[in-house]
């Protein structure tokens, strides 16, 4: 397994890598060995994890892209298709947890979640699949969902509506696109100690221990154990797993 862990210098993108668990995935990938392709709506941030990892002595390239611009990322895959042969994963993990009961909720809102979480899946999948499809041993698709797919919760209805998508497309996809080499997957994580997640605990929507309180294990989840969980799906060590949802939430769906 440690073998098939090993990425080799093949090229992986990450959206929304310049913070959480987008950089988090990109670290833990940059260490078995990938070449981490790591993009990011704030550019200067990008920046930041593409330092981080070259530092660690990993191989990265930074860019600054907006996943919900259709231009722009079919503008990204083919600079990235002009550099490299093939892609070995995609990590389709941009997203923003919009707040708000339906009653409370814009329609501009509701539109600028779905095009941000689900609608940018798509749209990145549907671009990077000739990539995908030409990667030696198959390529492999992990986007990042949420247990909010499986539970409710108050205040997240164009969220847990997102994220529930993604899980629905990723099992769609892997029926299309299993004959053709491609493996997609998903993580659905739980509460993660994510800097969003800090600024919602320093402005009071929500305390630790309200958090810790839903998880079996009683803590939430560090950053490098979601990245952990995408790594081994967008790794070869998962060349039988397609289709799934990975729950990496601590048993908080079930807390």
């Amino acid at each position: 397994m440690l073998k098939e862990l090993q990425f080799d210098g093949a090229p992986v993108v990450v959206t929304g890598a310049g913070s959480g668990i987008g950089r988090g995935a990109a670290q833990v990938l940059g260490e078995l060995g990938a070449h981490v392709i790591v993009t990011d709506l704030d550019r200067a941030k990008a920046a930041e994890t593409e330092k981080l990892l070259k530092d660690a002595g990993a191989s990265c390239e930074s860019h600054g892209l907006d996943v919900t611009d259709r231009g722009a990322i079919e503008e990204f895959a083919a600079a990235v298709a002009d550099k490299h042969d093939y892609v070995k994963s995609l990590v389709n993990n941009a997203g923003f947890a919009q707040f708000g009961k339906a009653t409370e909720l814009t329609d501009e809102q509701w539109q600028a979640n779905v095009t941000l979480n689900l609608t940018s899946v798509f749209r990145m999948s549907k671009v990077f699949m000739p990539l995908l499809v030409k990667s030696p041993n198959g390529g492999s698709i992990v986007n990042t969902a949420s247990i909010f797919a499986f539970m409710a919760f108050p205040g997240t209805p164009v969220y847990a509506a997102t994220k529930g998508g993604v899980v629905s497309l990723t099992r769609q996809m892997a029926a299309d696109y299993g004959k053709e080499g491609v493996r997609i997957n998903c993580v659905c994580p739980g509460a993660t100690l994510t800097p969003a997640v800090q600024h919602d605990i320093d402005m009071g929507y929500a305390t630790m221990d309200q958090l810790k309180g839903r998880m079996l294990i009683g803590r939430i989840a560090e950053i490098r154990e979601i990245g952990n969980a995408i790594a081994f799906l967008a790794s070869d060590a998962s060349s039988f797993i397609t289709a799934t949802a990975l729950q990496v939430d601590g048993g908080q769906s079930l807390g």
